[in-house]
């Protein structure tokens, strides 16, 4: 049993080192790095709470599909965090909101790593990748919140303002997650495509 074991161990550790895996690092590490260049310059005016995830989320979702490094979200994510720190911009300005945003990552680390082993069709894919990117929003608004807290841990902000905030961050955490599984879904298409042609 302890023989079997450590081949599973070995076989896991070859699985996260090999040449595939270190590609898929790299891949999620360029994709976080760019994601969080442009969440921190780029504007899209649209005045709604949580609308930025669409710029860092959706590329970090479709790098850790695409690839198949485990940690890849995660990964992703926090290189966005740290390059959104490092320029200045608000995806992350302190401990706490790249701890935030980690946790982030490792809900659709979870997810998707399920979803991958799984032989469910892509249409059940993408509600639950998508329904992941709204969770893993939720918890970025734990920023906000922690930042509304005033003198004596009262909330500065009012029930409607509360529930309304849940509400934008929700439906862009959907919003990203569904892009980015419409995207990895069409360029998988485009691929078989071609190869069908070539063949």
């Amino acid at each position: 049993m302890r023989g079997f074991a450590w081949i599973e161990k070995q076989t896991r550790l070859k699985s996260l080192y090999d040449p595939a895996g270190l590609g898929g690092l790299v891949l999620c590490l360029s994709v976080g790095v760019v994601a969080g260049l442009i969440a921190s310059h780029a504007r899209l005016h649209l005045r709604l709470p949580g609308h930025k995830v669409i710029l860092w989320m959706t590329p970090v979702i479709i790098a850790r599909l695409s690839g198949r490094f485990k940690f890849g979200a995660t990964t992703g994510a926090i290189a966005a965090a740290i390059t959104s720190l490092s320029v200045g911009g608000d995806l992350a300005r302190n401990p706490l909101d790249l701890l935030l945003v980690g946790a982030a990552g490792v809900v659709l680390d979870v997810m998707i790593s399920r979803v991958q082993k799984s032989k469910i069709p892509i249409l059940v894919r993408m509600p639950v990748i998508a329904v992941a990117a709204m969770l893993a929003n939720l918890i970025l608004l734990g920023r906000k919140l922690f930042g509304a807290m005033g003198a004596g841990g009262y909330m500065r902000f009012t029930g409607r303002e509360l529930y309304f905030r849940l509400l934008s961050y929700s439906v862009f955490g959907l919003i990203s997650g569904i892009l980015a599984v419409v995207i990895v879904y069409i360029g998988w298409k485009t691929r078989e495509k071609i190869k069908r042609r070539t063949q």
